[in-house]
């Protein structure tokens, strides 16, 4: 997680994910691709398929950008993942947001068939939204961060953990 302010726009961004390992991975399904591309013989169909899936895979895993952003004098929260495209985009406006709980998510488990834990945003509607999902203890510590940069409550909910 890093964490940088713009003084001209009065933005923070938080930006998560293992950039390295993840860009790793990515060059190297860019590379077996290349290699087909130059090497191989990408000339049925059902080949070009399986090539172009990989290339988009690779190209996808490089390029890949997963940050939230804080903008406290435009009052807007925002979660964004994308690519060369745009995946996903969270938006909040801060003044509707009550705080933040970390709890296990209701109907999602991870490879071993534990509960997933999730950071929720409260909503003064009483509407909770799925913001992340992880380790409990990696999800306290980012929710920490990021209530305070919302200046925001931040709740443990124990009774669901």
């Amino acid at each position: 997680m890093k964490k940088t302010h713009s003084a001209n726009t009065g933005e923070i961004v938080i930006t998560f994910g293992a950039g390295v390992v993840r860009k790793a991975i990515g060059c190297l399904f860019l590379g077996f691709t290349f290699y087909q591309l130059g090497f191989g013989n990408v000339e049925s169909p059902s080949f070009v398929f399986v090539w172009a899936s990989l290339a988009a895979f690779g190209w996808h895993m490089v390029f890949a950008r997963h940050y939230v952003t804080v903008n406290r004098q435009k009052g807007l929260m925002s979660r964004v993942i994308s690519s060369v495209y745009p995946v996903f985009r969270f938006e909040a406006n801060l003044d509707a947001v009550r705080g933040f709980v970390v709890a296990r998510a209701k109907h999602r488990r991870d490879q071993h068939g534990l509960k997933v834990h999730q950071i929720f945003v409260l909503f003064a509607s009483g509407e909770r939204q799925p913001f992340l999902a992880g380790n409990k203890a990696k999800l306290i510590v980012e929710g920490r961060e990021i209530a305070a940069l919302c200046d925001k409550p931040f709740f443990v909910d124990e009774e669901s953990t």
